[in-house]
């Protein structure tokens, strides 16, 4: 029985020792709206997001590029909810060139705007969802 008890002692303990601690980088309060650091991967693609359904939703003949993002930040409740404080920029190129070659600033007469975004993640998918929109000449 001793022998038995010594094995298990040992075992647990090279256990114990092989366990390896996670340690979270960003912490969010649930219910709390948190800051997301600005050249994350997230805040890279759904800035894409935002950018390409800008563009998709605009009648303007011309690209429009976000050329900064002034606010990201996160709340965590029954699914993941984001906020986005954009700048939008015209580009000076037509939506039949390549988008990837528009240069910002465009044109004088058409003004840049400060949008507000929010999206929303639900599980199980956690897809990203434009759920509101406001933008606003500056």
């Amino acid at each position: 029985m001793k022998l038995f008890i010594l094995f298990f002692a040992l075992v647990s303990i090279s256990f114990c020792a092989a366990e390896e601690w996670i340690v979270p980088k960003i912490v969010t309060t649930t219910g709390g709206w948190n800051a997301l650091p600005l050249n994350s991967k997230k805040v890279i693609d759904m800035v894409k997001l935002l950018q390409d359904t800008y563009n998709k939703e605009s009648k303007s003949l011309y690209w429009s590029k976000i050329t900064k993002v002034e606010e990201a930040t996160m709340q965590v409740t029954n699914g993941i909810s984001y906020r986005f404080t954009v700048i939008v920029e015209p580009t000076g190129c037509l939506k039949e060139e390549d988008f990837k070659n528009c240069k910002t600033p465009g044109f004088d007469d058409i003004p840049v705007e400060k949008c507000h975004y929010v999206l929303r993640e639900m599980a199980p998918k956690f897809k990203p969802v434009i759920i509101g929109k406001a933008c606003e000449q500056m």
